[in-house]
């Protein structure tokens, strides 16, 4: 009777186990920006987009039953599955009677104990939809980060190399 619960436990548990451990992510609390230098003070100052992303990621993440684990330490170790995430570019342009339009461009990586299992790059852009020409640039920024997040987490579900998410597809 014990040789059979071990074996039991061996077929269905260990897999379970090793899925659950698969599916938790971990990554840093923010998602910051790859040269700050090249962003406008504005942007920096007001629209708090590398706290913004991770969040609206992890959440993103849970929707998708992905455990996303925001923990600078555990990120900086490097032991299990680590998301690298970095806001490559966001700019745009235009005014209230033209419109404006902003976008947000990302690049990350997946390693698995150091060993890349994948990789992507992705854009976003928005014009802010109905009285977009209302909205504030943070507001269409967080637009376009919303959007990718939704596009890195469908993309944790099945990572691969050299994807390209959003407006790169």
């Amino acid at each position: 009777r014990t040789t059979m619960a071990a074996a039991l436990f061996l077929t269905i548990g260990v897999p379970l186990t090793a899925q659950s451990q698969a599916a938790t992510i971990t990554m840093g609390r923010t998602v910051p920006f790859e040269d700050a230098s090249m962003v406008p003070k504005a942007v920096l100052d007001e629209c708090g987009l590398p706290e913004k992303h991770a969040d609206l990621l992890e959440k993103a993440a849970t929707a998708q039953g992905i455990k996303l684990v925001r923990d600078d330490d555990a990120f900086k170790a490097g032991k299990g599955r680590i998301l690298f995430m970095q806001i490559a570019n966001s700019g745009g342009g235009g005014n209230a009677w033209t419109g404006r339009s902003r976008s947000v461009a990302v690049k990350g990586r997946l390693v698995q104990d150091g060993a890349e299992i994948g990789n992507f790059s992705g854009l976003r852009s928005s014009m802010g939809g109905a009285f977009g020409g209302f909205k504030g640039a943070c507001a269409l920024f967080g637009r376009d980060v919303e959007a990718l997040s939704k596009d890195i987490a469908q993309w944790l579900k099945s990572p691969s190399k050299d994807a390209r998410l959003g407006e790169l597809k």
